[in-house]
């Protein structure tokens, strides 16, 4: 599943002087990372070594995507996502970002900036942090995940002519091999939501060196065997044709008799109808 994102826009004369200068170095401070599991309530941290900022704002940002503001503030704060909520303390000089009920979507990095306008100090350049990392785990019972074999009907040259779709696994966190190859999961997977809003991660494995090589999908996941799941039955054995009639598709006699008894009623319908219009022109005419 795509994420489609807005960006906002801050009003007029913050914007243009945002857009001046910007630089990042020590004056603050991020943790790296955060870990977090869908629908627990997180907060991110960010001290800063600015007294005298005039803005401060967090920022999201998801890969292939723009900056996303999500909170800023002078004296009040304006928030600007829903279930994100920002606070601000001039006299720690910290600012807080507290995420309410993550998601999967909540992954990204997210960047604390602000402006410093002490004499000297690089008036007019929005500092910023390094940045922190959320990763938000699916809540899942599942230890282990699903493992299918998936083969092309229509082969082509250098595309993959069979995969291994390894999905509903609880993280990416975790060695994966198939056909005891390993795989790094934290760059082949992604996460996405299915059709019933339940997040998981996916991955799409094959051969880049060899893409037409077929994939046996012997897959270990933390160290333990994934056995594959069966294979979806040939859809002809499946389904009926209206082409075809087999034992196992049989006409109905009470559905035949019933549709000749409508049939027929509508046919007496009709000569009633006719019958009466000729009658009324005879009337007429005499």
């Amino acid at each position: 599943m795509m994420w489609m994102k807005r960006r906002t826009i801050l009003p007029g004369l913050i914007l243009v002087s945002l857009i001046i200068d910007v630089q990042s170095d020590s004056q603050v401070s991020q943790d790296p990372d955060l870990l977090a599991t869908e629908n627990q309530d997180v907060t991110l941290k960010c001290i800063h070594k600015m007294p005298n900022y005039d803005i401060l704002i967090w920022y999201k940002h998801i890969p292939g995507l723009g900056l996303e503001i999500c909170a800023y503030g002078v004296a009040t704060v304006s928030d600007l996502i829903p279930r994100y909520s920002m606070t601000m303390n001039r006299a720690t000089l910290t600012t807080e970002l507290h995420l309410t009920g993550v998601k999967g979507e909540d992954t990204a990095v997210y960047y604390c900036a602000g402006r410093d306008t002490t004499s000297g100090s690089g008036w007019g350049k929005l500092v910023f942090g390094s940045g922190t990392q959320v990763h938000v785990t699916p809540r899942t019972k599942r230890t282990i995940p699903s493992v299918y074999q998936l083969k092309s009907d229509n082969p082509a040259a250098d595309l993959p002519s069979s995969v291994c779709l390894v999905t509903d696994f609880p993280t990416p966190n975790r060695t994966l091999s198939v056909d005891e190859k390993l795989i790094n999961l934290n760059e082949k997977s992604a996460l996405d939501k299915s059709s019933n809003d339940v997040w998981r991660y996916s991955a799409v494995i094959w051969d880049n060196e060899n893409p037409s090589k077929d994939l046996s999908c012997n897959v270990k996941y933390n160290g333990k065997d994934v056995p594959q799941e069966k294979n979806i039955i040939d859809e002809t054995d499946t389904t009926c044709s209206s082409l075809t009639i087999s034992a196992r598709f049989r006409t109905n006699p009470g559905l035949n008799m019933l549709s000749l008894s409508v049939f027929g009623l509508r046919m007496l319908t009709a000569k009633a109808v006719i019958v009466n219009l000729i009658i009324t022109l005879r009337l007429w005419s005499s």
